[in-house]
C-alpha cells in the first residue's frame, strides 16, 4: 500500500514538474528584478493540472516565483496547494518548492536541472464510505510512467526532496501511518549506466525505517529498480499484507534487499528480494503459548505479477542451533511449501509448532508424546491462509510432516505404561497420525516394526490403531491387553516366560460411548512360561498361543505342573460382557496326578489312595456376568483303587468313583466350597473351608451314605483339637468300622481328636440296635482317653460306658446283645455286664469281666467240645443248650489287655449244670485264640466232694475244679470254621490234684 501511495505521488509530483517547465523560460528575465506572486499562474497550474490527472482536483491558492541570484536557479513557492481525489478526502501541499537550474540543460553537466521539496502535515488514503474501490484504481499513474520510462535521460537533471510528510490508509479495517521525514532522489551515474538513487527515511506507525534504492534507467521497455530496506518490522510487513496471522506477534527486525524490473511504475513483473534478521521474538500468541526466540532468518524468494506470486527459494532460520530451511510459493492466498531441519528435539519442534495449524495433532504430540532426539523434520504445506485463519479444517493433501525420532517416549492412555527408547518416523497428515516405531520398549518387553495410526483426528469418531510385534515379557502382553482394554486382570499374575505378540489394537478416543467399539487382536507364541496357580503349585515350561479377536481372548498350549505333571490349558474370555450371556472368562485345565505327587504335596487324601496309577484331573476357572470367580476340579478315580481305613472302605481299580471340589476367590485366594466324592460303598458332598495352602479348617456334609449307612457330618480342624459330629436318622455299625477315626499320618500331632453322636439310632452286629445313643470321645494320636456313652437296647434294658483315663466302665442290663453287637459272640443271651478296669502307664488295661444270669445257646464250638469230652453228661447238656440253653448264674473273669492280645486266669463261668474254668490268650491282631480249661459237670459227687472240710479241696483240684472233669484247649484262627478244640482223655475221672499231671 505505501508503494502505491508513492506511485500516486510520484504522478502528482512530475505533473507539476511539468507545468513548471513551461513557465520557465517566460518568467526568467521577469523574476531576474525580485520574487513575484503570479495568481494567473496559480490559476493555470491548477486547470492544467486537473486536466492530466483524472478524477483529482488541484486548487492552488498563492504561487510565487523568484530567482536565486547565488546559482541563477528559478524558483517556485506554492502554498496550500489543496488536492481533491475521487471518494477519498482532500489533503493539503502546505509548502512546495520547485527550483530550475539553468546548468542543468548543459549536457553532460552533473547540475541537476529541477529540484522539488514538498512539506505536508498529512495525507489520508482512508476512502469515504461512499468509496469501494482501491486507491490505484481510481487515479491512473500513465503520467508518471511514461514521464519516467519515456524520458529517462531527462531524470539525470531531476533532484527530488519530501520533508515530513504523513501518509494514512486502511489495510484489513486498520489505519497505516507511513511518515516521510525525509525522501531525496538524485541521479547517479555508474559507467554508461545513468541510475536514479532514491533515500528514504520514514516511519511506518511510529517504527523507524530506511530505505535505498537505485533506478535503473538503461532499458527503452522498462525500468529496473534495486534497494535495500533496513529496519522493517515484520509487524509492519503484517499490517501492509505481507504477513500472516500466524506471527501476529513477533517481534522481528527484517533487512530486505530487493530488485524489482516494470514496464509500468505501479506494478512488478518480477521483484527479487533477500530478506535477513538476527534475535527475532515470536511472542506468545494463539499459535504459540511460549515465547519463541529466532537466532536468525534469512529469506530468498521473489515476487512476480506484483506479488500476486510470491516465491521463497530459500528460507532459513536459525533456532537454538538447529536450522529450519523453507521453499515454496504463495500465490492466490494458498501458500506451498517444503521444510526441512537439522537434528531437532520434541520439544523444539512442538514449540515452532503453530496451534491453528492441525491443533488435534499438536495436541495429541505434546500430551503424548514424552521425548524424542528428531534426525531432521521433512514437511509439505499446501493450504489457504484465509481458511486456516477462518479455523477451517485442512484437506487432506495440505499438510504432510515426518520426521524420525530417536530415544522417544510415548505414552497412551495417560495411565497406560510408557512406551520408550522409540526408535522410528512419525508422519503428520491433517486428519492422522501414523508412527512407525522400528524399535521401542514397554514394561521390559520389545517392541518391534510397530505402527501406530491415529485417525479421523478431525471427526468425531478419532481411533487410536496399534498393529506391531511385541518381544519379552509374557506377563507384559498379559497386563498391556487388559490396560489398553481397561479390564481388571485378577487370573494371571505373576507369570514368567518369553513372548514374541503380533498386536492390532483399536481404541476410540472420543466419547465414553465409543468404548463399545475397542477391538484388540493379538497373536502369539509363549515359551518358557513359568507362574503358580492358588498362589501355590508352580507352573513351568509353558507352551502356549494367545489369540485375541473381536474382543474374545483364546489361549491354548501345554505347560508341566509342579514336579513336570503334563498340562493342557484352554482359556476363553470375553472383554466385552455385554457379548456374552455365558460367562466372562472360562480356563480349563487338564492334568494327570500320581499319589507320589500327592503326597509330595501334603495332602492326606495321599494316604487313602492304595495305586500309583496316572489320576486324571480337570480344573475349571470361571468368571461369570456378575465378575465373580470361582473354580471346579473333577478327579477322575476309575483307574485307581482306593483304601479308607478310618471307614472301612476300599475301591478297586476300574470301578467307578470321581472327586468334584468348588472353589471360590476371595481377594484373590482360592479356597474350597463343595465338594462331591463318589466312590462303591461311598458318596459324600457339602462343604469345605480351607486355608490358602488348602488345608482342611473344617468339612460339613448333609449328605454322606458309607455302605448303606446315610448321616451327615461336621468336622473342625482348629489349632486346639479335631472335632467330628456325625448326625442323623441311623448309623449301621455293623458295615462301618469308626475305630480308626482318629488315627493321622501326622505324628507330631497331639492335639486331641473330639468326637460326638447325635444319630439316633445306631445299628450294631447282628441286628443289635441301641436307641438314642449318646456319645463323646477325646482321642488322642493312638487312643482314646475318655469317651462315654449312653443309651437304649429297648425294653427297659441300657448300656453305659465310658472311660475317664485311666479307670473304663462298661456296664448294660442285656449282657447278650451287647456280646453279640460287638462280634464277640451270638450264642450269648440276657445276663447283666459289667467290665471294670484300669489302664497303666504303658496302656496295659488291667480289669475284671462280670456277668450275671445268662444262657449259652447253640455254640458250636461248645458243642464240639463237649461232644469229645466224655463227660457222661455232654450229651444232656448239648440237648439243653441246644434248646433254652445252658444257664449260667456267672461269669467272672479277671483280664489283662494290651498290644490287642487278652490274657484271661482262672476265668470262671458257673452254671446249675456246668462249670468251665479257662486261662489262656485271644490275640486280636493276629485273630487267633489260645486258652486252656476244665468242663467240670455239677453232678452229686462232685458236689459231696466239694463240700468235705480240709480234703475236698486237696482232692477236688481247688475250688470249681471237682474230682470228674475234663480238661480242654481252644486253638486256632477266630475266622473262618473257628478254633479246634481238645480233651485230654486221662483226665475225665482223674481227682483235681493229680489231672495237671496228664
Amino acid at each position: 500500500m505505501v508503494i502505491r501511495a508513492f506511485k500516486i505521488l510520484s504522478k502528482i509530483i512530475f505533473s507539476l514538474v511539468a507545468l513548471a517547465a513551461i513557465l520557465l523560460f517566460s518568467t526568467y528575465i521577469w523574476l531576474a528584478t525580485g520574487s513575484k506572486s503570479i495568481p494567473f499562474a496559480a490559476k493555470y497550474v491548477s486547470n492544467q493540472a486537473t486536466k492530466l490527472v483524472p478524477n483529482a482536483k488541484f486548487n492552488i491558492k498563492e504561487l510565487k516565483a523568484g530567482l536565486n541570484k547565488k546559482d541563477y536557479s528559478i524558483y517556485f513557492d506554492i502554498n496550500n496547494l489543496n488536492i481533491t481525489l475521487s471518494n477519498y478526502d482532500p489533503f493539503v501541499l502546505t509548502n512546495t518548492k520547485i527550483k530550475f537550474h539553468p546548468a542543468g540543460l548543459i549536457p553532460f553537466t552533473k547540475q541537476p536541472l529541477v529540484n522539488l521539496e514538498l512539506s505536508l502535515d498529512k495525507i489520508n488514503f482512508a476512502p469515504l464510505k461512499s468509496g469501494n474501490q482501491e486507491l490505484t484504481k481510481d487515479i491512473p499513474v500513465d503520467l508518471i510512467d511514461n514521464f519516467i520510462l519515456k524520458n529517462k535521460k531527462r531524470l539525470k537533471r531531476f533532484n527530488f526532496i519530501l520533508l515530513n510528510t504523513s501518509f494514512t490508509f486502511i489495510k484489513n479495517n486498520n489505519p497505516i501511518t507511513f511518515k516521510v521525514e525525509k525522501a531525496s532522489f538524485s541521479p547517479v551515474k555508474s559507467g554508461n549506466t545513468l541510475l536514479l538513487r532514491a533515500k528514504v527515511q520514514a516511519k511506518i506507525n511510529k517504527e523507524n525505517i530506511t530505505i535505498n534504492s537505485l533506478f535503473n534507467t538503461s532499458s527503452k521497455k522498462e525500468l529496473v529498480i534495486s534497494g535495500v530496506v533496513k529496519g522493517i518490522s515484520y509487524k509492519s510487513l503484517n499490517e501492509l499484507g505481507f504477513g500472516t496471522k500466524i506471527l501476529n506477534n513477533a517481534d522481528i527486525k527484517l533487512d530486505l534487499n530487493f530488485k524489482a524490473i516494470t514496464t509500468k511504475f505501479n506494478t512488478f513483473d518480477q521483484l527479487n528480494f533477500n530478506i535477513n534478521s538476527t534475535k527475532g521474538l515470536i511472542n506468545p500468541n494463539q499459535d504459540f503459548t511460549t515465547p519463541v526466540i529466532i537466532d536468525s532468518l534469512t529469506i530468498l524468494g521473489k515476487c512476480l505479477n506484483s506479488c500476486s506470486t510470491i516465491e521463497f527459494e530459500r528460507l532459513k532460520i536459525l533456532f537454538q542451533g538447529n536450522q529450519i530451511l523453507v521453499s515454496g510459493k504463495f500465490t492466490d492466498n494458498i501458500l506451498s511449501i517444503n521444510t526441512s531441519t537439522s537434528k531437532i528435539n520434541l520439544e523444539q519442534v512442538l514449540k515452532l509448532w503453530p496451534r491453528t495449524l492441525s491443533p488435534k495433532s499438536y495436541t495429541w504430540l505434546s500430551e503424548y508424546l514424552k521425548a524424542a532426539e528428531i534426525k531432521g523434520v521433512s514437511a509439505h504445506l499446501h493450504f489457504n491462509l484465509e481458511d486456516l485463519a477462518n479455523g477451517k479444517d485442512l484437506k487432506d493433501d495440505s499438510l504432510y510432516v515426518t520426521f524420525p525420532i530417536e530415544n522417544a517416549a510415548l505414552q497412551y492412555p495417560k495411565d497406560s505404561p510408557l512406551i520408550s527408547n522409540i526408535d522410528g518416523i512419525i508422519d503428520i497428515y491433517p486428519n492422522k497420525i501414523d508412527i512407525k516405531i522400528k524399535n521401542g520398549k514397554i514394561l521390559s518387553s520389545e517392541l518391534k516394526d510397530f505402527d501406530i495410526n491415529i485417525n479421523d483426528l478431525i471427526g468425531k469418531n478419532t481411533m487410536l490403531d496399534i498393529k506391531g510385534k511385541l518381544i519379552g515379557s509374557v506377563q507384559d502382553s498379559i497386563d498391556l491387553a487388559y490396560i489398553y482394554s481397561k479390564k481388571q486382570n485378577s487370573e494371571f499374575k505373576n507369570l514368567q516366560g518369553n513372548i514374541i505378540s503380533e498386536l492390532e489394537i483399536l481404541i476410540p478416543l472420543i466419547g465414553e460411548e465409543n468404548n463399545k467399539n475397542f477391538n484388540l487382536s493379538v497373536a502369539s507364541q509363549i515359551s518358557d512360561l513359568k507362574t503358580e496357580v492358588f498362589n501355590k503349585y508352580p507352573i513351568s515350561n509353558g507352551l502356549l498361543k494367545v489369540n485375541l479377536k473381536d474382543n474374545i481372548l483364546l489361549i491354548n498350549g501345554t505347560a508341566d505342573f509342579a514336579d513336570n505333571v503334563p498340562l493342557i490349558i484352554n482359556h476363553e474370555e470375553f472383554l466385552s460382557p455385554e457379548d456374552t450371556n455365558k460367562y466372562i472368562s472360562k480356563t480349563k485345565v487338564e492334568l494327570a496326578l500320581t499319589k507320589d505327587f500327592i503326597n509330595k504335596q501334603g495332602h492326606s487324601i495321599g494316604n487313602i489312595i492304595a495305586s500309583n496309577n496316572k489320576i486324571p484331573a480337570n480344573l475349571v476357572i470361571t468368571k461369570d456376568l456378575n465378575q465373580a470367580t470361582s473354580a471346579e476340579i473333577e478327579i477322575n478315580l476309575k483307574n485307581n483303587s482306593l483304601n479308607i481305613s478310618k471307614i472301612g472302605v476300599k475301591k478297586r481299580i476300574g470301578d467307578p468313583g470321581f472327586l468334584k471340589l468348588k472353589l471360590d476367590n476371595i481377594n484373590g485366594e482360592y479356597k474350597i466350597k463343595d465338594y462331591k466324592l463318589s466312590i462303591p460303598n461311598l458318596t459324600s458332598e457339602g462343604t469345605i473351608e480351607t486355608d490358602q495352602d488348602f488345608n482342611i479348617a473344617s468339612v460339613n456334609s448333609n449328605k454322606t451314605i458309607v455302605k448303606g449307612s446315610s448321616f451327615g457330618f461336621t468336622y473342625k480342624n482348629s489349632i486346639k483339637s479335631d472335632y467330628l459330629l456325625l448326625r442323623g436318622n441311623e448309623v449301621n455299625l455293623s458295615t462301618l468300622d469308626f475305630s480308626k477315626l482318629s488315627e493321622t499320618s501326622n505324628t507330631k500331632r497331639d492335639k486331641p481328636f473330639i468326637f460326638e453322636s447325635k444319630i439316633r439310632r445306631l445299628v450294631l452286629k447282628n441286628g443289635v440296635i441301641i436307641n438314642s445313643p449318646a456319645f463323646n470321645a477325646k482321642c488322642t494320636q493312638s487312643s482314646c482317653n475318655f469317651f462315654s456313652l449312653n443309651g437304649s437296647l429297648g425294653n427297659n434294658e441300657t448300656i453305659e460306658a465310658s472311660l475317664n483315663y485311666p479307670i473304663l466302665n462298661i456296664q448294660t442290663s442285656n449282657a447278650g446283645k451287647i456280646i453279640a453287637a460287638f462280634g464277640i459272640s451270638s450264642n450269648i443271651e440276657h445276663g447283666s455286664l459289667k467290665l471294670t478296669g484300669t489302664y497303666s502307664q504303658k496302656d496295659t488295661l488291667t480289669g475284671s469281666l462280670n456277668i450275671t444270669d445268662f444262657n449259652l445257646k447253640n455254640a458250636p464250638i461248645f458243642t464240639k467240645l463237649l461232644s469229645i469230652s466224655s463227660l457222661t453228661t455232654a450229651s444232656g447238656i448239648i440237648n439243653i443248650m441246644q434248646g433254652k440253653g445252658v444257664s449260667f448264674d456267672k461269669l467272672s473273669c479277671p483280664f489283662t489287655f494290651k498290644s490287642g492280645i487278652i490274657t484271661i486266669n482262672n476265668c470262671v463261668q458257673k452254671g446249675a449244670v456246668l462249670t468251665i474254668v479257662t486261662e489262656g490268650t485271644i490275640d486280636l491282631n493276629k485273630k487267633y485264640i489260645d486258652i486252656s480249661g476244665t468242663l467240670v459237670p455239677a453232678n452229686i459227687i462232685n458236689s459231696i466232694v466239694d463240700n468235705i472240710p480240709l480234703i475236698g479241696s486237696t482232692i477236688s483240684g481247688g475250688k470249681n475244679s471237682g474230682i470228674i472233669g475234663t480238661k480242654f484247649a481252644l486253638k486256632g484262627s477266630l475266622e473262618g470254621e473257628g478254633p479246634s478244640p481238645s480233651v485230654n482223655p486221662l483226665s475225665i475221672l482223674t481227682p483235681g490234684f493229680l489231672r495237671n499231671i496228664f
